[in-house]
This record gives structure tokens, C-alpha cells and sequence, in this order.
């Protein structure tokens, strides 16, 4: 599946990525007349909190709602070796410094339920007689292409008249690591509490959200269904980068976070 990212409203530099929303509404309370209580003199006062102010976007898209959560820029060390993670493949080194400024993900995958709002169908249109790997309104949506996941980012930017588009490898590990986490797995040092793989899958992609998110609120980076990025593959250099994009052109486009199928 994807992840979506977008420029925000105010600073068309920033890429924000899109996930579904909660839209729990508030409770309501019947008012009551009471007296008021007495106060000593010397009692310490309350001081009230402002409420803290959403780290989130929400975008509904014919009935279907998803929420962006922001994530602040920062430099993180990028790539692993077998220094840092005995599992590390050699096309991760070498581990490598990148600045990035703020942007916004998605927090969950794009599901089944907003991938049909955009584009008309679903997956159960698209198998064409291929095997199914969980259906559902909050599964998250696979057999795509890349290329399928550029034509549903220009599809959700005609509805929405924003400007969403695929997360760079950069941001999709930045948002991954919890910025500077040093933790095995997205979240966590052990892998079943946060992520959907061979272990626990039952051979099937699950409905997002399932497992716990990590710091930043994003569910399913580890797991569950790997997501595109906008990069073209190359190995990593050793410099130092702000806001990387990938090489200009390529032969294989990047996919990270692992699946169901994985171990």
C-alpha cells in the first residue's frame, strides 16, 4: 500500500501524510446549580491548562475521514549496520546524518475504505481473480503499484485541492524511528507488540491500527503491508543531507516497513 504526504496550507515546503480519523464526538453534560464552595484564604490557586493544540490535519474525502499527524524536523542518523542492528542488510549502510523539516504522515495506511472514496473502486474491483489478503473498510489496501499510487495521490489532489504525494524514504524512516529513537522496531525493542509479520499475521494482511502506535501516534510502520516511497533505489552515500529526494531517475522505486509475509 502507500503512505501519503502533503504540503502544508501555510508552508507549501512541508509535506504532511494522510491517515484516518478518530471523529469521536465529545460528551455531553447536563448543567446543575449548586452552591459554591468556600475557599480559605490562603489556599494555593488552580491554575487552568490551555488545551494543547492538535498535531493533526483531518481531510474527509466522500465520507471517509483520515488524519495527518505532524512530525517536527530534525537530524536523525539514517540506514543501520551491524553495529547498530544485528539484522541490517548491507544496502543499509552506511549510516549517514539527514536534516529534515517538518512535515506530516499519515496515521495509519491508506485503507481500503479511503482508497475506494478516491478512486471509484476497491480492491475487491482490482483483484481480477487474485487471491485476497483480508477485505475490509479499515484494511489497509495492497496489490497497488507504484504507479497505481501516483495516480490515487493525483486523484485524492483533485478532491481535496491540496497537494498530498508520497513520503521520501528520508521522512517515511525519520517518522519510523520516532525521530531519534534508537528502539529494533518501530515502537518497540520486542516485534509482536507493533507490527503484523509471519509470526502472528495468520498469513493476511489485519486492519490498521490494531497494534500500538509508537511515540509519534503512527500505527503499522513495522509490518502489516510494506508502503511505497517516492525515491528511485540507490545505495547511500556517507554525506551529510537536508531533505534528500532520491536520485533523479532509477530502475527500481523503494518500498520499506516489512509485511504480514515477513519475518
Amino acid at each position: 500500500t502507500t503512505q501519503l504526504t502533503m504540503d502544508t496550507i501555510s508552508k507549501p515546503s512541508a509535506p504532511i501524510v494522510v491517515k484516518q480519523d478518530d471523529n469521536h464526538p465529545a460528551p455531553t453534560t447536563n448543567p446543575t446549580t449548586t452552591s459554591p464552595k468556600k475557599t480559605k484564604s490562603d489556599a494555593t490557586p488552580v491554575v487552568k491548562q490551555q488545551p494543547k493544540k492538535p498535531t493533526y490535519k483531518s481531510f474527509t474525502v466522500n465520507g471517509v475521514t483520515f488524519r495527518m499527524q505532524k512530525v517536527k524536523g530534525g537530524q536523525f542518523a539514517m540506514g543501520a549496520d551491524s553495529s547498530t542492528d544485528s539484522f541490517a542488510y548491507p544496502e543499509e549502510a552506511p549510516i549517514h546524518q539527514v536534516q529534515l523539516s517538518d512535515f506530516y504522515i499519515g496515521e495509519t495506511e491508506v485503507t481500503q475504505a479511503l482508497w475506494a472514496a478516491v478512486m471509484g473502486d476497491g480492491l475487491e474491483e482490482s483483484l481480477k481473480g487474485k487471491k485476497t489478503y483480508g477485505l475490509g473498510s479499515d484494511y489497509p489496501m495492497y496489490y497497488v503499484s507504484y504507479d497505481d499510487c501516483v495516480a490515487f495521490v493525483m486523484a485524492l489532489n483533485q478532491l481535496t485541492g491540496e497537494a498530498f504525494r508520497l513520503p521520501t524514504e528520508a521522512e517515511w524512516e525519520y517518522a519510523a524511528r520516532e525521530c531519534t529513537s534508537s528502539t529494533l522496531y518501530s515502537g518497540a525493542n520486542g516485534i509482536g507488540g507493533v507490527a503484523w509479520y509471519k509470526d502472528n499475521s495468520s498469513g493476511t494482511a489485519q486492519p490498521v491500527a490494531q497494534k500500538k502506535a509508537n511515540a509519534l501516534g503512527l500505527h503499522d510502520m513495522c509490518g502489516n503491508v510494506a508502503e511505497w516511497c517516492m525515491d528511485w533505489f540507490e545505495l547511500y552515500s556517507s554525506a551529510a543531507s537536508t531533505n534528500p529526494l532520491g536520485p533523479a531517475s532509477g530502475e527500481l522505486k523503494v518500498f520499506r516497513g516489512g509485511s504480514w509475509a515477513d519475518k
